[in-house]
Parts: structure tokens; sequence; C-alpha cells
């Protein structure tokens, strides 16, 4: 799977690379470009030719983040140059695509029969039934909507504990990691402890979709899928 990053937001597509080069190796290397798109661009641009790089490399898979919004708006010619077959756009901030823009872009994707996905956040990001590409990579890299395994014992979360997906900015690693010994009454805190100190980078902007922060859903899918595991866990 050839991997093209198209982003504006460096701090989270470190973490995303880190993450990726670290727990998925072998698609890490697929990553054939990561292009950072410039932030000093007015707040209309007419014409984004300019801003976009000049040689877009072919790609199976378009990973757009932060980008400026008339050039998340050329969407389409975008994935006409490097002729990918999904795009993802995570959205960790409120101003990153409005709802409106996402439904300005849709459309002429499926058009194209391009799968898409706006997770908002990107650890929302889940398996589909339409979209086998973007599943193959959710598959291949460990990441998307948080899976995690417990095991306890007397009340404790074991050494046994693990990631099975994590969130791609890699605080499900985090928070699994630190809450091993942990005693199981104190797990909402924990979680919510360890969470915010890696810390999320989601935007604690109110989402007027959402009817709250992008960081408080991520906080919330980290804590459901350790209290999922939870359930499901041998007890000892």
């Amino acid at each position: 799977m050839r991997i093209y990053v198209l982003h504006s937001y460096g701090e989270y597509v470190n973490r995303f690379v880190e993450t990726l080069a670290t727990h998925s190796p072998l698609l890490a290397a697929s990553i054939i470009g990561l292009e950072e798109s410039s932030k000093d661009l007015p707040s209309f641009v007419e014409d984004v030719s300019p801003y976009l790089p000049d040689n877009m490399p072919d790609s199976d898979l378009l990973i757009v983040i932060g980008v400026h919004q008339d050039i998340l708006a050329s969407l389409p010619q975008i994935v006409e140059k490097t002729g990918a077959k999904a795009v993802i756009v995570p959205l960790e901030d409120p101003t990153w695509c409005p709802l409106g823009l996402q439904k300005q872009i849709e459309p002429d994707l499926e058009q194209m029969n391009v799968e898409y996905s706006f997770p908002k956040p990107f650890c929302s990001l889940k398996p589909d039934d339409t979209t086998p590409i973007i599943n193959e990579f959710i598959e291949l890299s460990s990441m998307g909507m948080p899976l995690v395994e417990v095991d306890i014992e007397n009340e404790l979360f074991t050494e046994d504990c693990k990631v099975l997906r994590s969130a791609p900015c890699g605080s499900s690693y985090y928070v699994i990691e630190n809450l091993k010994m942990k005693h199981i009454s104190d797990v909402e805190k924990d979680i919510s402890k360890y969470h915010h100190a890696y810390p999320c980078t989601a935007s604690m902007a109110i989402d007027n979709v959402l009817g709250d922060t992008i960081l408080h859903r991520a906080g919330y899918m980290i804590q459901a899928a350790v209290k999922n595991a939870m359930r499901h866990a041998k007890k000892s």
C-alpha cells in the first residue's frame, strides 16, 4: 500500500508517523510522500495550484491532515493527480473541515469511486464494509478506534494488558502501559489522567456537530475500549 500524507499540522503528523514506525514499520516504509503544506496562506485562496506540491506521487491511500480549507476543497483534483483509491481526512479541530465543506467534497469522491472517511478525531476511524482499502490500512497499521485487551488479577490490571488497535497519535499505548498494576476501581480516573498526560492533540474547542470537544470524544473512546475489555477479561 502506497501512502501519501499531505498536511500542515506537524506535531500531530510526527506522532502519527512515529507510532506507525514503532508498531507497524513495514507499513511506515510504505509512506511514499510526507508533504507539508504552507500555513501562511490568505484566508481565501481562489487558485490553490501554486500552494500544491509540484510532483505528487502515485498512491493508493491519501491522508490529508489540517490543510487550508481551500486546498481541502480541491481534494478531488489532488486525488486525480495521485491516482489514490482512498482518502482519510482526520479532523482534530472543528476548523479543519466544516460539515458543509465535507458534504461538498463527498459527492465528487463518490463519483470518482474513491473511498473516503472523515474521522473526528482520527481515533474514531473504524472498519466499514464499503471501504476495503481503508480497512486494510486499519488492519496493517493497527490504528483507528482503540481496541485493547486487559488481564485482571486480584483486582489489579496485570502486565499482560495490551493494545490491539491504537489511536494514531499513540496515546492508547501510553494509557495501557500506565494502567498496568493499577487497581481496577480507579480505572476511569486513571484513564483520564494518562490520556491527558500524553497529551491528546485533539482540540478543546467545542465542535458544533458533536456538541462537545473533539478531545473529550477521544477520551470517551479509550474509556469505552478499556471498559469493554474489562467485561471480557478473565479475572482471578
